[in-house]
């Protein structure tokens, strides 16, 4: 697996936790949620996904670990917190397969379809570590 696929794993997934946080939110409360969960492949791959999110603007961030040792998941990421340049790197280094810190907007209306001419699917991938494979 490489790093778009694990991306375009992930990304139906955070996509429709923000649409709907927003189709259901009645509280109108300016409070950004979290979350945190860990997904089984059928493979025996393990991805855990620490993301935030501002139902509001409905954009936020995550971080997305492919077969992450127990020290990095104890060490709760927060995709909350931007890591940048070589720290988020040095972080994840040899401790998962691969690691994303990623930005993302999905825009809708009120039914929850995209707004037209608004970065309506933007999942951008901010920071990206891949272990290298053993010689």
């Amino acid at each position: 697996m490489n790093s778009e696929e694990l991306s375009n794993i992930v990304k139906p997934i955070i996509k429709g936790m923000v649409r709907s946080s927003k189709q259901n939110d009645h509280s109108n409360s300016p409070d950004r949620w979290q979350i945190r969960f860990d997904l089984a492949l059928p493979t025996g791959e393990q991805i855990h996904v620490s993301a935030w999110c501002d139902q509001r603007l409905e954009d936020g961030a995550s971080i997305v670990l492919l077969n992450p040792t127990d020290g990095l998941l104890q060490e709760k990421l927060s995709a909350s917190t931007h890591y940048g340049g070589p720290t988020f790197k040095e972080i994840v280094a040899k401790r998962c397969d691969i690691a994303l810190q990623t930005w993302f907007e999905f825009y809708t209306d009120k039914s929850g379809n995209p707004v037209k001419g608004q970065g309506a699917d933007n999942f951008a991938i901010l920071e990206r570590y891949t272990r290298r494979e053993a010689r």
